[in-house]
């Protein structure tokens, strides 16, 4: 381990939403840490340009993380790519973020490998182990591996007690996302947006003259009669709200293409389906719809942070939080439910920015993470793992 110099902290991330959280994390722990970066390359070019907006390096590109696989010539049940990398760089701190496979595999390595594993976004549950799936079996998992609990909420940290998790261990720090959306809109050109946009539809004055719904599904729950379901009630409401310009953003998933593509063969006009946009096009058009429906949990996060109304197409949510504050609406795949709330909170919400009282925090999570892991309590643990793994981080 690194008892002197700079601590070395390992971030590893595979999908578009893990860089978006981690990227403000990963700039903010560089300027007093060896900080290295691992891509495993679970997306390709979504996650690429992730990298290229937030412009930070990569130190490792992976190709087989995807996999868990026996060992019979040792005790080590995981052989890959990322264990050779830690073992190879020999990291005082892992940090993982979400609950992605990426997520579970990297937690997994730091775990058999003995390295203090931090994990971003701690204590999301819905307590069914199908929605999502397979999220939440893989972050309940990530939290019985995890050193270091980062809840973005206080509901979060109750749902890591309740589970006994030791209170000494979690630290509410908020949610990165509201950091990234902050360095994003300082970014974002509205030429590009609509430059953007502009490779699916020849209209783009209505875009910027008329009001705009978001809409996004990708849930794999959702493929199928739900999805069909959602593609009907957007439909639906295209014809009655008939001024309004709703912007689906397809997901890359075949199944998720075949049938939107499919059930909107004979659509209005008003509706224009894109493939998967850019994070600041995306961005840009959460900050000026009128509603947001998704089955996307960061968007929910982003949705609430920027003050806009989103209709969620899911059952259960893990961010209550987004229906505490009066922002979020759980609506499933019912046409009825969907069309219903629609109606009732359509152009309740014009208001745009930054949403003050963000329950997913003030946009400096990543000063508080940096800040945590200079405490002489956190540094005893990292510099005395795993021997001492189980001492009280209570205490500066």
């Amino acid at each position: 381990m690194n008892r002197e110099g700079n601590m070395k902290v390992l971030i590893s991330f595979g999908t578009r939403p893990e860089i978006i959280k981690l990227a403000p994390v990963i700039l903010t722990l560089k300027r007093e840490f060896d900080v290295i970066t691992v891509h495993t390359g679970q997306h390709d070019i979504l996650a690429e340009e992730m990298i290229n907006f937030f412009k930070f390096k990569i130190d490792y590109r992976l190709k087989d993380i995807l996999s868990i696989t026996e060992n019979k010539k040792s005790l080590h049940p995981v052989k890959g790519e990322i264990v050779e990398v830690i073992r190879k760089e020999k990291p005082d701190v892992v940090i993982v973020q979400g609950d992605t496979r990426t997520t579970f595999i990297s937690a997994f390595a730091a775990f058999m490998e003995k390295i203090v594993l931090i994990h971003l976004e701690a204590g999301l549950r819905t307590y069914n182990k199908f929605a999502p799936f397979p999220e939440e079996i893989y972050r309940s998992l990530i939290s019985r591996m995890a050193d270091i609990h980062l809840a973005p909420t206080e509901k979060a940290k109750q749902n890591l007690i309740k589970e006994n998790i030791r209170e000494d261990r979690i630290f509410v720090v908020g949610n990165s996302i509201v950091d990234a959306l902050i360095l994003a809109t300082s970014k974002i050109k509205e030429k590009d947006v609509f430059k953007e946009l502009s490779q699916y539809t020849n209209n783009i004055k209505e875009i910027k003259e008329k009001e705009i719904v978001l809409i996004t599904s990708h849930r794999r729950e959702n493929i199928g009669k739900p999805l069909l379901n959602i593609c009907k009630s957007v439909k639906k409401l295209a014809e009655k709200y008939n001024r309004t310009v709703f912007i689906w953003s397809l997901h890359k998933n075949p199944e998720v293409r075949k049938i939107v593509l499919n059930e909107m063969k004979k659509k209005r006009k008003n509706i224009i389906l894109t493939g998967p946009l850019s994070y600041p096009t995306t961005i840009y058009l959460i900050k000026n719809s009128s509603v947001i429906l998704t089955d996307s949990g960061g968007i929910q996060e982003e949705s609430v942070s920027l003050g806009k109304k989103v209709i969620i197409l899911r059952e259960v949510t893990e961010r209550p939080e987004v229906v505490d504050t009066g922002f979020g609406y759980i609506a499933g795949s019912s046409v009825e439910k969907i069309t219903n709330i629609f109606s009732t909170i359509y152009r309740k919400n014009m208001k745009k920015g930054l949403k003050k009282n963000n329950p997913f925090g003030d946009g400096k999570t990543s000063v508080k993470i940096l800040k945590l892991l200079k405490k002489r309590r956190i540094k005893e643990l990292i510099y005395n793992y795993p021997e001492k793994w189980d001492i009280n981080l209570t205490g500066s």
